[in-house]
C-alpha cells in the first residue's frame, strides 16, 4: 500500500488497523509511529500520533509543521507500533512491506 502526499501536508492522516479483515480493538493500548526516510534512517517529526477510535481500530498522525514530511526524504516507510496493557507489541502493517508515503512538491 502507498499514500501520495504533497510537501507541507499538515492535515491528519488516518488509518484503520485491521487483523484478518476485522478492526483491531485498541482499548488499553498505546500507539507509536515508526517512520523511516528513503535511506532507511529513523525520521522524527513534531507531529503526534493517537488512537481516535479504540473499538474501530483507528489511529491518526497529525503532522506538527509543514517540515514534517518533505520530498527530499521521500519515500518514507511507515508502521504503527501498538502496545497493549500487558506490554505485548504488534505492528501494522504486519506484512513484509511497510506502508510507503511518497511526498511530492
Amino acid at each position: 500500500m502507498s499514500l501520495s502526499l504533497v510537501e507541507g501536508w499538515t492535515y491528519p492522516i488516518e488509518y484503520e488497523l485491521l487483523a484478518a479483515g476485522t478492526a483491531t480493538d485498541l482499548s488499553g493500548c498505546s500507539v507509536e509511529m515508526v517512520l523511516r526516510d528513503r535511506r532507511w534512517r529513523g525520521s522524527t517529526t513534531t507531529g503526534e500520533v493517537d488512537i481516535y477510535d479504540t473499538t474501530g481500530g483507528k489511529v491518526r498522525f497529525l503532522p506538527g509543521t509543514t517540515g514534517d514530511l518533505v520530498r527530499s526524504k521521500s519515500p518514507y516507510s511507515v508502521r504503527f507500533k501498538i502496545t497493549d496493557g500487558g506490554g505485548n507489541i504488534s505492528y501494522f502493517p504486519n506484512s513484509v512491506k511497510p506502508e510507503y508515503w511518497t511526498v511530492s512538491q
